[in-house]
C-alpha cells in the first residue's frame, strides 16, 4: 500500500494487477474508521471539537496516500480503469459521507432527508464538497473506459454513489441560487460549450482547472456525455454537449447511459444489480423537486 515499487520487478512472478487491487481496497478500513470518527465526534457540526485537528490531519494523510498510490499506478502499463475507479471513489468518500447522501436521497424517509439537507447545505460551499465533486466526476471518467460488460458489481455501485454525490451537489446548488436570486431557471438545461461560461469538465483528464475549482475560484463544473471508450474526449470539444450539475436529473440520466453503454447489445437485459441501480437513479430523477422545498427551512 505504501511502496508499490516493490512490484516493479515481479511481473513474471506475480499477478501485479491483483496486488494493486488488493492494496487499494486495503485503504478502505482506514477510511471507514475515519468517517465513523468524524460522525461520532460531530466534526461537521462543531468547528471547536478538540478532535477536529486530529481527524483533519488523518484525512489529509489518507488523501495523500491514496493519491500517491493512484499516481504510481498511472505510471505502470497495467489495465487501470478497474483500480482507478476504486481509488477515485475512496478519495470522494474522504470528503462526503455515503450514508448522508443516501439519507438525502430519501432512503430513511422525509425527516432524515431534511436532516441530511441541513448537514449537506453546510458542506456544499466548502473545499470538501468541491473535492468530492471532482472525484465523483473522475469515477464517471474511468467508468466510461471500462471494457464492455465489465461495469458491474462493485464498480456499478461506485458509479451509483458518485451519481448521488453529483446529484446532491446539484440540488443544493439550485437551493442556494434560488435563495440568493430568482433568475436561475434558464440554467437548468443541458448546455453547449459555447464560451459563455468558465466550464470545468469534471469527467475529463486532470489539467490546471481542477486546482482552481477546488481552491474556490469561480468555474462551473459540468459533465460531458460519454457514448463509448473510443469516443471519449478528455478535454471536451467546442460542440460537445455538456450537463451542468444544477441539472441533477441530467446527471442521473448520464449515469444511466454509462450503465447501458457498457452493455452494447441492443435489447439485451442488464445484469440484475446494474438494472436495479439504474432503476433507483431513474426513480430518483422522477421524484417531484418540490419535495426538497420543505428541507430549506430549519427543523
Amino acid at each position: 500500500m505504501h511502496d508499490t515499487s516493490i512490484l516493479d520487478d515481479l511481473h513474471s512472478e506475480l499477478d501485479v494487477s491483483l496486488c494493486y487491487t488488493a492494496a487499494i481496497h486495503g485503504f478502505w478500513s482506514q477510511i471507514w474508521a475515519f468517517r465513523e470518527s468524524w460522525k461520532f465526534h460531530a466534526i461537521g457540526e462543531s468547528r471547536d471539537s478538540v478532535h477536529r485537528l486530529w481527524l483533519v490531519t488523518q484525512q489529509r494523510e489518507l488523501y495523500r496516500q491514496v493519491e500517491a498510490f493512484e499516481q504510481n499506478l498511472l505510471s505502470t502499463r497495467l489495465a487501470q480503469s478497474e483500480i482507478l475507479i476504486v481509488a477515485e471513489l475512496l478519495l470522494m468518500i474522504l470528503h462526503v459521507s455515503p450514508e448522508e447522501l443516501q439519507r438525502f436521497a430519501g432512503k430513511s424517509g422525509v425527516d432524515a432527508a431534511s436532516q441530511a439537507f441541513a448537514s449537506l447545505e453546510i458542506w456544499w460551499d466548502t473545499e470538501h464538497a468541491r473535492r468530492a465533486v471532482w472525484h465523483a466526476g473522475q469515477v464517471f471518467r474511468w467508468a466510461s473506459m471500462f471494457p464492455p460488460a465489465e461495469l458491474r458489481d462493485f464498480y456499478a455501485v461506485a458509479v451509483y454513489f458518485a451519481s448521488l454525490a453529483l446529484w446532491s451537489f446539484g440540488h443544493l446548488s439550485i437551493s442556494k441560487n434560488s435563495f440568493n436570486s430568482s433568475k436561475n431557471h434558464n440554467n437548468r438545461a443541458d448546455l453547449d460549450d459555447d464560451g459563455n461560461g468558465n466550464f470545468l469538465v469534471i469527467n475529463s483528464e486532470e489539467i490546471s482547472g481542477p486546482r482552481s475549482f477546488i481552491a474556490g475560484r469561480h468555474s462551473i463544473p459540468v459533465l460531458t456525455h460519454m457514448t463509448s471508450k473510443a469516443g471519449f474526449d478528455s478535454t471536451g470539444t467546442q460542440h460537445e454537449k455538456l450537463v451542468r450539475l444544477n441539472n441533477p436529473n441530467g446527471v442521473l440520466q448520464l449515469a444511466r447511459e454509462l450503465y447501458r453503454n457498457n452493455f452494447p447489445m441492443e435489447g439485451a437485459p442488464l445484469p440484475p444489480l446494474v438494472e436495479n441501480l439504474g432503476n433507483l437513479l431513474r426513480d430518483l430523477g422522477g421524484l417531484p423537486e418540490n419535495r426538497f422545498s420543505s428541507c430549506v427551512s430549519p427543523l
